[in-house]
């Protein structure tokens, strides 16, 4: 195995910031043994796998210290090398008002780090000859289909390179009753910069791949991930919705903000309380577990090649996909998510169900 393909390294932090203090003692903290049941990867010591085990307690410890500082509520830790877990701990707590210490596993809003998995959905659909990279957003969108927006490609909104910026919709989001009306009104605005001219993150992209999964596949988005991604690849722990009635409810983590750099964190979500979008936010709408995460990687660094109990993302069709008219379809393997391969040089995994699942490393 190639060494960056060797390591999955996970933090996932309760909140981030300044604002209060505990004493060392009182700071929670739950060790890597007892292994999991869910675990998918063994454990082994760090130096099973040629990692010294004072880096990873040099880790652990600065993390607590953090906690101890005020500088965050909680923080869940994995390392995973070699398909083998040298650290999972948790240190602080899930909830800090309550005293309720943070739980291995637990889930958490990964708010845009649901993006990879709106992204993979339209590489399925290239896969399936649905669409292409170069394909016009106005081809599958008539809102998007005006001066301003009708230039913009996939690959554009895949490389943040569309011209829009962070918080682009032209009305706040929690205000739109569907992802379809956010991303319509998104299209009949225009960027608010010039296109393909510079990377600037911006979730108006994801919005509006997902808005494109749907009018291509003809269901939502979050049921495209789920029949495609989330199933084949066993990640039971990884939802597109959230009610407090839920079976998994109580794994739920509070989440926290802060309204400046140095304002206090306030927990400002309960999982007791229903999630604050009416429909399911391509660009952020995804709870899951470090584990489950840690399965995704694994499937990314593999290039889709292997999950860790067998198997691949599915492609879904039962016969060969259709031929593209455009005079040329780039491969997905080789595809380059940016008009310049030397601005954006972002090489894409293959999710093909007819890869061999038994991998190397």
């Amino acid at each position: 195995m190639r060494s960056h393909r060797a390591i999955i390294f996970a933090v996932l932090l309760s909140s981030v910031g300044p604002g209060w203090a505990v004493a060392q003692s009182a700071v929670p903290h739950t060790p890597t043994v007892p292994v999991l049941p869910a675990s998918p990867f063994p454990v082994v010591s760090p130096e099973d796998v040629g990692v010294p085990s004072d880096q990873v307690r040099g880790l652990v410890d600065r993390v607590e210290g953090w906690v101890e500082g005020g500088e965050i509520v909680g923080a869940e830790m994995l390392i995973v090398k070699d398909r083998k877990i040298i650290l999972h701990e948790t240190v602080g707590w899930s909830d800090r008002e309550e005293g309720l210490a943070l739980e291995r596993n637990s889930i958490y809003r990964i708010r845009s780090m649901t993006k990879p998995f709106t992204g993979t959905s339209i590489f399925l659909l290239v896969e399936d000859g649905e669409l292409s990279l170069d394909d016009r957003v106005a081809t599958y969108l008539p809102s998007w289909r005006n001066e301003a927006s009708r230039d913009i490609t996939i690959r554009q909104l895949l490389s943040h390179s569309g011209g829009f910026i962070q918080g682009g919709f032209p009305r706040p989001f929690q205000s739109f009753r569907s992802l379809r009306e956010a991303v319509d009104a998104v299209g009949s605005a225009g960027p608010q910069n010039p296109v393909g001219e510079r990377y600037e993150y911006s979730d108006v992209g994801s919005a509006t791949l997902g808005a494109i999964v749907e009018e291509v596949s003809g269901i939502p988005v979050e049921e495209f991930i789920q029949n495609r991604i989330l199933d084949p690849l066993g990640l039971s722990d990884t939802h597109t919705g959230f009610s407090p009635g839920l079976p998994w409810a109580p794994r739920m983590n509070p989440t926290y903000s802060r309204t400046s750099g140095d304002a206090p964190w306030v927990k400002y979500w309960h999982p007791s309380q229903e999630h604050a979008f009416p429909f399911f936010r391509a660009s952020g709408g995804l709870y899951t577990t470090i584990l489950d995460y840690a399965r995704w990687l694994t499937v990314i660094c593999d290039l889709g090649n292997r999950r860790p109990a067998g198997g691949t993302v599915s492609t879904g069709r039962s016969s060969p996909p259709r031929p593209r008219t455009t005079a040329s379809q780039p491969s997905v393997m080789a595809a380059r998510m940016a008009p310049s391969r030397r601005r954006f040089p972002l090489g894409t995994p293959r999710f093909s169900s007819s890869l061999n699942p038994g991998g190397t490393g």
